[in-house]
């Protein structure tokens, strides 16, 4: 068996979100998210085209989201007490 954990992403505290990477790929994962936004944003000119601009910033999320989905540690469910 591998020490490796099976999760990229660690649950915070409260169960609610993701937080900081357990592996390589976990890092990979954000430095690269990190790297498409910040050469994708001097090229979506968003005063002249703010709907592309939103849609590509929004893709770019929603892709984030499905791999810590896909790879992080499943979230609780939120209670009200």
């Amino acid at each position: 068996m591998s020490d490796t954990p099976r999760f990229w992403f660690a649950a915070t505290r409260d169960g609610r979100a993701w937080g900081w990477p357990l592996t390589w790929q976990g890092w990979l994962v954000y430095a690269v998210w990190f790297v498409g936004v910040v050469v994708l944003i001097p090229y979506l000119n968003p005063p002249q085209h703010p709907l592309f601009a939103l849609a590509v910033v929004l893709g770019l999320v929603i892709a984030l989201v499905c791999i810590l989905y896909w790879k992080g540690e499943p979230l609780r469910a939120y209670r009200r007490q």
